[in-house]
């Protein structure tokens, strides 16, 4: 399940590339930058999300949790959709550092490894997900990290690219 959670962050970091790429400055400017953020600070997550917890899996029809077994045995048969599952760090929602704070002790070290200032540029872009959406209201209306989102995104994809077999 981990794998799969990263495979949906390398989705939404390749989304933000493309945009990024076509885009022309003036459009960055005036209004791409934000959807570009949104995707960049939501693979983040993903990709922190993917580094942490355990997940429960409930079957389709009837709702009931699905053991271990069960999933190992038939999860094909039992009708099993990715859109069932849930997260341990769910409950911390889009709080980066809670959840960089579940992800055990060893990935965390490879990844200030290989990005040092990961641990402060993830406070620097907390609640900027909340912000990217709902820009337009007065409460988020700071500035927000566009280039650090864009930035960490691409770099968590190369790390998961080169340190996940």
């Amino acid at each position: 399940m981990t794998d799969q959670i990263r495979r949906h962050a390398d989705k939404y970091a390749e989304a933000a590339i493309l945009i990024e790429e076509h885009a022309t400055e003036s459009d960055k400017r005036f209004g791409l930058s934000i959807p570009i953020t949104n995707l960049s600070v939501l693979a983040v997550e993903l990709y922190l999300k993917s580094c942490t917890g355990s997940y429960d899996l409930f079957d389709v029809q009837s709702g009931q949790k699905l053991s271990q077994d069960t999933i190992t045995a038939s999860a094909e048969e039992r009708g099993i959709s990715p859109t069932y599952t849930r997260h341990s760090s769910a409950e911390y929602g889009h709080e980066l550092i809670k959840l960089w704070n579940l992800m055990p002790e060893e990935r965390s070290q490879e990844i200030l490894d290989y990005r040092p200032r990961v641990v402060e540029e993830l406070k620097a872009l907390e609640g900027v997900f909340q912000q990217s959406r709902y820009f337009y209201e007065k409460a988020n209306s700071k500035v927000m990290p566009s280039g650090l989102a864009f930035d960490l995104a691409q770099d968590l994809y190369k790390f998961f690219a080169k340190n996940t077999a």
